[in-house]
Parts: C-alpha cells; structure tokens; sequence
C-alpha cells in the first residue's frame, strides 16, 4: 500500500511533484540505479529537491575551499584551541603517516572543521 507516497505527493501540489506509479518503476529505478536490488515499484520525483548523501556535503564544502586557496590539512586531531578575537590558535596532532603522534601548532583567521 502506498497511499503515504499519495499523500506526500498531494502535500508538494501537482505543479512541484509527480508520482511513478507501477509503470514509472523503471523510471525510478533508472534515476536511482540502487532501487533495482530492492525492488521499488513506485517512486516520487519532487523538482527543485535533492536528497544528498551526508558525507558529500563536507566534501564539497573542502573542494570549494581548495579551489578558492585553502590548504586542507588532512588526518589531523585538533587537541587544543584558543582565539583571541582575530586569530585561531590550533595545537594540532598528525593521526597517521611518518609524524603520527608529533603536534604542530597552526594559526588562521578562519578555520572549517569537516
């Protein structure tokens, strides 16, 4: 019974959601490819919403940031922070590769933990 799928589609209006029905599975299942294996019959495609997997977020947000000049500094644990009212001050510790364990100590204005 999908009469909740109904439901939600009357809840975006006509003009926003459409629903596949039976005959649209193969719709679904060609926009999400990982609907096969379970064996949707019935999806809803609703314009102008994305649903995204969590971790593609921060992802994004670190390329975006690498691509306008930021330095990502990649398997580090943060073990001490303090700001003065315009600078970050990290104490830093390397999580893995040759200097794991060694702490280094990093100052930025801005700071993104991801």
């Amino acid at each position: 019974d999908c009469t909740w799928l109904d439901k939600l589609a009357d809840a975006h209006g006509a003009h926003a959601a459409e629903s596949l029905n039976s005959g649209g599975a193969v719709e679904a299942r060609c926009r999400l490819p990982g609907l096969a294996a379970r064996g949707a019959t019935r999806g809803l495609h609703v314009r102008r919403e994305v649903t995204v997997e969590p971790w593609c977020v921060p992802i994004a947000w670190a390329l975006h940031a690498r691509a306008n000049g930021a330095e990502l500094l990649l398997g580090q644990e943060v073990i001490g922070a303090a700001f003065d009212q315009q600078t970050w001050t990290l104490e830093l510790r390397q999580r893995r590769g040759e200097r794991a364990g060694a702490a280094s100590a990093l100052r930025a204005r801005v700071l993104v933990n991801c």
